[in-house]
C-alpha cells in the first residue's frame, strides 16, 4: 500500500458505555484495504 502519512483528525467519540465507562481506543480505523490479505488468507479466499 505504499507509505502512509498519518494525520491526526478529530472525530466524534464512541457512544457506547460499559458499566458507565466510556470506551476509548488509541487506534483509529484501518485504512481501506489494510487487512484484505490477512482476511483472504484466513478464510481461504483467492480473489486476486
Amino acid at each position: 500500500m505504499g507509505s502512509v502519512k498519518w494525520k491526526k483528525i478529530r472525530t466524534t467519540r464512541c457512544p457506547v458505555r460499559v458499566d458507565t465507562a466510556l470506551l476509548t481506543s488509541e487506534r483509529g480505523a484501518p485504512q481501506l484495504g489494510e487487512h484484505n490479505e490477512t482476511i483472504e488468507e484466513e478464510f481461504g479466499l483467492n480473489i486476486r
